[in-house]
C-alpha cells in the first residue's frame, strides 16, 4: 500500500481484504474440485468440541504420560494434540516426518493429506502408541470392546497395503477424556513407563486380537480380518 497516496483508497482496500476474509470463512465449503479442503469453522469444531476435541485429548495425554519425551505417539491430527500434550509425536500424514511425506502409502488427493505412514515404519521408529482419530463415546454397563476392535482394524487398514503381521498381540487402551468419551490408543511397543501409568490409573486394556495364534492383518482387497465370516482369524472369535 505504500504506492497508494490517497489515504481513503488505502482504507477501502484494507476493509475489502478484511471483509473478503470474513466472507470466505463464513461461506467456504470443504469440497472444491474434488479436493477436500476443510473450512475454518469445521476445523475449529474438531479442535474444540465434538467427537474429536483435539485440545482436550492433547491436554489429557500430556498429563497422563507426564509429558515424557521417552513416549512416542503416532496421530493424524498432529497440531493441537502435539502442542497441548508436549509429547514426541509423529504425524501419520507426514507433516513433521520427511520419510512419510515422500514414501508413505498413497491415501487421498487432499492437500497435505496425500500419503500416510506404515506400520512397518512405526515399528522401525519404535512408536509406542497409535491414537485413533476420534473419541469413542461409551454407554455405561455395556461392553464396547468388540466395536472398538473393529474401529481399530478399520484404522490400521490404512497403514499397510496387503498384509502385516504383528510380532506380539497389541493392547487397546481406553483413556477417559470427558463426558463418557474415551481416547482409544493401540499399544504397539511396550514400555515400562507406560505399563506403570496404565496400572496407576487403572485404565481399561484388552488385546487387539482375541487369539495369539494369528497376528496378521489382511487388506480389504484380499482377506479382511473382521468382515468375512469364513475368516477364522478374528470374526468368529469375538
Amino acid at each position: 500500500f505504500r504506492f497508494i497516496n490517497q489515504k481513503e483508497l488505502t482504507i477501502v482496500l484494507i476493509l475489502i481484504i478484511i471483509f473478503g476474509n470474513f466472507y470466505h470463512t463464513k461461506t467456504f465449503f470443504a469440497l472444491y474440485k474434488g479436493l477436500w479442503i476443510e473450512p475454518v469453522l469445521q476445523l475449529k469444531g474438531r479442535v474444540l468440541t465434538g467427537n474429536s476435541n483435539w485440545i482436550d485429548i492433547g491436554r489429557k495425554l500430556g498429563y497422563v504420560f507426564d509429558y515424557s519425551p521417552k513416549i512416542k505417539l503416532a496421530v493424524i491430527p498432529v497440531g493441537a494434540i502435539s502442542f497441548y500434550s508436549e509429547l514426541y509425536i509423529i504425524d501419520l500424514l507426514g507433516l513433521n516426518d520427511r520419510w512419510i511425506a515422500k514414501n508413505g502409502i498413497k491415501l487421498w488427493n487432499h492437500p497435505s493429506h496425500r500419503k500416510i505412514g506404515t506400520l512397518k515404519y512405526l515399528e522401525k521408529k519404535k512408536v509406542n502408541l497409535l491414537l485413533l482419530t476420534d473419541l469413542y463415546k461409551k454407554t455405561s454397563f455395556i461392553d464396547h470392546s468388540k466395536e472398538i476392535r473393529i474401529k481399530c482394524f478399520d484404522f490400521l487398514e490404512l497403514l499397510f497395503e496387503e498384509k502385516y503381521t504383528f510380532k506380539s498381540n497389541p493392547q487397546i487402551i481406553e483413556i477417559p477424556i470427558k463426558d463418557n468419551c474415551y481416547a482409544i490408543l493401540i499399544y504397539l511397543q511396550r514400555d515400562k513407563i507406560i505399563d506403570d501409568i496404565i496400572e496407576k490409573n487403572d485404565f481399561k486394556t484388552y488385546s487387539l486380537f482375541e487369539s495369539n495364534e494369528n497376528l496378521s492383518l489382511y487388506h480389504k482387497s484380499g482377506l479382511n480380518p473382521y468382515q468375512f465370516n469364513n475368516n477364522k482369524h478374528y470374526l468368529n472369535n469375538i
